[in-house]
């Protein structure tokens, strides 16, 4: 019995010419390059960033207005808005300083919305006893703020003759030092807008 024909044929079938290998796949489309990252948000104000201009830096005591715990407000004809006097010591000591407390009335002095002139309504309180007058001692630790007087503002305040204007004004306060060596102040005053 012969088997080597069989053997050969099965064998040539395998290689035959004829049959070709299967053709690799056609190349797919470049992959699409990565996304560029993300440029970084900018970093948030800090919350006590005000949008005034920059403090001097010889400034000692800072003297700052709020309205409502903002740097602005609006005011329309029935509003009220709190209006906040603060100190901050931007220094790296304590600091004592010596201001007249006057009566009635606030140891603060409002000025800048429109022409009024008393803040707090002490135009009805009355006359005050003698020797109510003196000068007070205010202890302001280093790098600390503190309140030095609150009171409402309204269109018609309590001691005006008339109501304030619509507009823009810019409210601020000051200190009666009664000390030579009073600090050096510098003011970031309230915008407040009537209506």
């Amino acid at each position: 019995m012969r088997c080597l024909p069989v053997v050969l044929l099965v064998s040539c079938i395998g290689c035959s010419k004829s049959q070709k290998p299967p053709a690799a796949a056609p190349p797919g489309p470049a992959p699409a390059p990565a996304p560029a990252p993300a440029p970084a948000p900018a970093p948030a104000p800090a919350p006590d960033a005000a949008p005034s201009a920059a403090v001097p830096a010889d400034c000692q005591l800072l003297l700052t207005t709020t309205v409502a715990g903002q740097d602005s407000g609006t005011l329309g004809a029935k509003d009220e808005l709190a209006l906040e006097a603060t100190v901050e010591n931007r220094t790296a000591a304590d600091l004592t300083v010596t201001i007249a407390h006057h009566c009635p009335g606030l140891d603060i002095h409002f000025t800048g919305f429109g022409d009024v002139t008393t803040y707090d309504g002490s135009c009805m309180m009355g006359a005050c006893a003698p020797g109510s007058e003196y000068a007070m001692k205010l202890a302001i630790p280093a790098g600390k703020r503190q309140s030095v007087g609150l009171t409402q503002l309204r269109k018609k305040m309590p001691c005006a003759q008339r109501e304030v204007a619509p507009g823009s004004y810019h409210v601020s306060f000051d200190l009666p030092f009664t000390s030579t060596d009073a600090p050096r102040t510098c003011a970031r005053p309230a915008h407040v807008t009537v209506q």
